[in-house]
């Protein structure tokens, strides 16, 4: 049974070996259509074999906790004084003098 048809589309180039082109077009000749539904299917088919993520929890999203600068301590982990306005001297705070990225 020949399935194709077109939906909203994007232009892609991909490099392909030249075997499973010779195939795909021999498929395309077969149903009578063109070698991009062939490859559109096979990815429709090979996305919906693929394993799906892990759904979201039920429920109301947790909060993640926010930090205030408190005076004196203004850094971005506590006992850290370096900003991210500074990055040289926030990361020789954190990895240590003298570290260079």
């Amino acid at each position: 049974m020949a399935r194709c048809y077109a939906v909203e589309t994007m232009k892609l180039t991909i490099e392909l070996d030249e075997e499973l082109v010779q195939k795909a077009r021999h498929i395309a000749e077969q149903r009578g259509c063109s070698l991009d539904a062939v490859i559109g299917e096979a990815l429709k088919r090979a996305a919906a074999a693929a394993p799906r993520s892990k759904p979201r929890p039920e429920g109301p999203r947790r909060a993640l906790p926010t930090f205030r600068p408190t005076p004196g301590n203004e850094g971005l982990v506590a006992g850290i004084k370096g900003t991210i306005d500074k990055p040289r001297e926030l990361l020789e705070e954190v990895e240590g003098p003298g570290y260079r990225p």
